[in-house]
């Protein structure tokens, strides 16, 4: 008899006491929902000017082993066993595909993107460090030699 008074006096503490575990549950469980949410889509981030390119690495095993989702690469054309590597571009970001991470991307300008098109044959990446000083997406230059003339002049008195 002593327990049912003491219910009856305190009911409104009892169901407050219920209502606040069913918001604690409910809570948890919608944190978990959010967490779980869609990854952030790439192609939502890209810089104005800028493409993303997806590339076929001939060297992507060694590519994976190094990096994890992104980094700074030349990118190379060509054979270099045979000594006919051909540099492409500079310094350019390289991304690995979230949803399939056998697969790479470049982010460049677009005028860079359609040179990398245009290319055929196996690609190579030589991976760079970040925090080198950057010159983004520059295109690789040939190398032209100018001859230099040093004339000396000796002047007797």
């Amino acid at each position: 008899m002593k327990y049912q008074q003491q219910i009856k006096n305190n009911i409104h503490l009892i169901i407050a006491f219920v209502v606040l575990i069913v918001v604690s549950i409910f809570s948890a469980a919608s944190s978990k929902e959010k967490s779980i949410s869609t990854p952030l889509q790439i192609d939502t981030i890209i810089p104005k000017g800028y493409v993303l390119v997806p590339i076929e690495l001939e060297n992507k095993d060694i590519i994976q082993s190094i990096i994890q989702s992104h980094g700074i690469i030349d990118l190379y054309t060509g054979d270099p066993v045979m000594r006919q590597a051909q540099k492409i571009a500079t310094r350019i970001k390289i991304i690995r595909a979230p949803y399939n991470p056998n697969l790479f991307a470049v982010l460049v300008q677009e005028n860079l993107a359609d040179r990398i098109m245009k290319q055929s044959g196996n690609f190579y990446a030589v991976i760079q460090n970040k925090a080198a000083e950057e010159d983004t997406n520059s295109l690789a230059r040939s190398r032209s030699r100018k001859n230099i003339t040093i004339e000396y002049q000796n002047e007797e008195k």
